[in-house]
């Protein structure tokens, strides 16, 4: 049997009468019945990842010209069962699983050592955790069918966090962030989630150094940047050296580790090495992922956002990373990931409909080597679709500055909790999580507030012939200083009072009194952060 990454019906998926099927990437676009409503391969991982490469692969065979083309797959007549078909085998060319030059993978490594099948899943238990015998709670996988391998296989390409010597970490760091906008169905999220090839193309430098497109068809070797890589290296990079074994026949008494099926092929091991080629992560900008700009050394550097660094929880103040921008181009902060600003900046507004935009966060939260946990995450942001881009980029840093002020008072309610309940001095001495549940609290009660403040502000700003006029204007200014100070401080001091009442005994009664005068001060410049000092003067009077 041929195991082909465009072609085969290796997607397990639940389909719109309740049945679960194995579907070709083409057959996304079935409709009725038969019209798939989920990936359902058993490990909800996987099930995340299948929408990222199903993205890469209609990226790679659709390939549309124009960001003109992309609105008419969105917005007209998206290709037919029959049309994507006839797409994806003409490209099949260099996706099978096994071959001369199989897929995501490296036949150099087939003389090493086999290993168990499950290193595939980066979730699984290493060597280091089975010998302290410390994987009790964490099943084993020790077979796979190989339409499950097949999505575990460029998973790890995809996402591969830091191990030991000489294992390469994926082309955005150690366990990245993915975002990418959600639709109605998993076609058209798909649709949705693609670039036109002008602006793919500039994710890399075609022909770069004469590697194929496909890097498992070229020696690739050394440091790899945008600059002397081609542009498809971002959504097909390996910097794993992984060769499968070959599926073992059927056996009715043998069931795969994922779904549970029995008498199907499987994989029972896999065969890898070390130092892979080492894609520098601050030399690409992968179109699913949020980048952070540092200044170092006076240059301006991006680096990929890791799904360690979203704090759960705290789901507006992520809009500041997610969906805005920082800063004019260039400059230090927080970008949005591509497909995400193309959402935000161009499509919803000639798309049409509500001015939502559904972001789904996925990626893997890992300390150093180790995986700790599964990031998958679902946002809702309200946009603002101005006919003129500028507009698009006032409203959102608007939004971003008062983000910021919710930061600060988040930190100075983390801060001026220590010096109460612990004592003067000693913020640095506390572990660096300390109080972080006290500061989701925080961003948890304000929430709904601050949604129906960016409600309110894009309603007004949609009236209004000047949106910069309008944020300076005194209307604007007071509803900023109403929400910064009554719901944001507020919501601060209150949580401060809270924690620090049953501990209000005779021996801290001096440290949580000072604390709470220092925290009033302190929270009250910083809500006046971004208002006319003009109207805090009459305000005040």
């Amino acid at each position: 049997m041929t195991y082909n990454f465009l072609t085969s019906r290796y997607l397990r998926t639940q389909q719109a009468d309740g049945q679960i099927a194995y579907i070709a990437p083409a057959e996304l676009a079935a409709e009725g019945d038969q019209r798939p409503i989920a990936f359902a391969t058993g490990l909800p991982v996987l099930d995340a990842f299948a929408t990222e490469l199903m993205i890469a692969l209609f990226q790679y065979a659709l390939a549309p010209a124009s960001e003109r083309d992309v609105l008419r797959l969105l917005a007209g007549s998206p290709p037919s069962m029959s049309e994507l078909s006839h797409a994806f085998a003409a490209h099949a060319d260099g996706f099978d699983l096994y071959g001369n030059t199989p897929a995501f993978q490296d036949t150099t490594v087939e003389a090493e050592t086999p290993s168990p099948v499950g290193r595939l899943l980066p979730t699984s238990p290493g060597e280091q955790t089975r010998k302290r015998n410390q994987d009790i709670l964490i099943s084993e996988i020790s077979a796979m069918r190989p339409e499950i391998a097949m999505l575990a296989l460029a998973f790890i390409q995809a996402h591969s966090p830091a191990g030991g010597r000489g294992t390469r970490t994926s082309l955005a760091g150690g366990g990245p962030l993915r975002t990418w906008v959600l639709r109605d169905t998993l076609y058209a999220t798909v649709l949705a989630n693609l670039l036109p090839q002008n602006a793919f193309r500039e994710l890399g430098t075609p022909g770069g150094d004469r590697l194929d497109p496909l890097p498992w068809r070229s020696h690739v070797h050394g440091t790899r940047t945008a600059a002397n890589t081609p542009p498809e290296h971002v959504y097909f990079a390996c910097p794993r050296r992984i060769l499968l074994a070959e599926p073992e026949a059927a056996d009715p008494e043998r069931a795969c580790g994922v779904t549970g099926e029995t008498d199907v092929p499987l994989i029972t091991a896999i065969r890898q090495k070390a130092n892979g080629p080492e894609y520098d992560s601050t030399g690409w900008r992968h179109p699913l992922t949020p980048y952070v700009q540092r200044k170092q050394k006076g240059v301006v550097t991006p680096f990929p956002k890791l799904g360690a660094t979203l704090t759960l929880g705290a789901a507006w103040r992520e809009r500041w990373g997610l969906f805005a921008d920082v800063g004019s181009a260039g400059e230090p902060g927080p970008v949005a990931a591509a497909v995400v600003r193309a959402w935000r900046d161009r499509r919803l507004k000639e798309v049409g409909g509500m001015p939502i935009v559904r972001v789904r966060a996925f990626g893997l939260r890992c300390d150093n080597a180790t995986v700790a946990s599964v990031v998958d995450l679902p946002f809702t942001f309200r946009a603002f679709p101005a006919q003129d881009s500028g507009d698009v980029r006032l409203f959102e840093e608007h939004l971003s500055q008062i983000v910021g002020v919710g930061d600060e008072l988040a930190n100075a309610l983390r801060f001026y909790l220590i010096e109460a309940l612990h004592g003067p001095g000693h913020a640095g001495d506390m572990p660096r999580d300390w109080g972080r549940e006290h500061q989701i609290t925080f961003w948890q009660r304000t929430e709904t507030d601050f949604q129906t403040y960016v409600a309110d502000l894009a309603d007004a700003l949609t009236k209004s012939a000047d949106v910069a006029g309008t944020l300076a204007g005194p209307d604007r200014q007071r509803a900023r200083h109403r929400f910064q100070h009554r719901t944001l401080r507020t919501t601060v001091l209150n949580i401060f009072d809270e924690l620090c009442a049953p501990q209000l005994t005779a021996e801290r009664a001096l440290d949580i009194s000072r604390a709470r005068v220092r925290l009033n001060r302190r929270t009250s410049k910083t809500a006046d952060a971004g208002i006319d000092p003009q109207l805090l003067e009459a305000e005040s009077a």
